[in-house]
């Protein structure tokens, strides 16, 4: 496991994330990043950015899929996860920016093109 997910489940230990639209929608307020699985669908994809851009919330495309994104953080599956903390967010960010990740607005591209 890299750090980044490493990362994301010492977040969730701590009690700094959010999973699942529901949990996500109650407290996004508090919520600093939004990180977002590659293979989320599209109605996924969109709720995300909708989150996202109505509460000023960085999004963030992983390369990791559901399955392992949601492992990351104990549970079995997982399309996104909302990060509450600042320092957990940003520690994490910067262990993904090596690796290869979509913008919001690749994000906005691709659904544009569901459309």
């Amino acid at each position: 496991m890299d750090k980044a997910l490493r990362l994301l489940g010492l977040a969730m230990k701590a009690g700094k994330v959010v999973y699942g639209s529901d949990s996500i929608g109650q407290k996004l307020t508090q919520c600093r990043t939004l990180f977002l699985a590659s293979d989320a669908g599209s109605s996924t994809l969109r709720n995300a950015l909708h989150l996202s851009e109505k509460h000023g919330i960085p999004i963030v495309k992983l390369t990791y899929d559901k399955s392992t994104l949601g492992h990351s953080i104990g549970k079995s599956i997982c399309a996104f996860v909302g990060v509450m903390d600042k320092g957990l967010s940003d520690a994490i960010s910067e262990a993904l920016a090596s690796a290869s990740k979509d913008t919001q607005a690749d994000i906005q591209a691709e659904t544009q093109k569901m459309d």
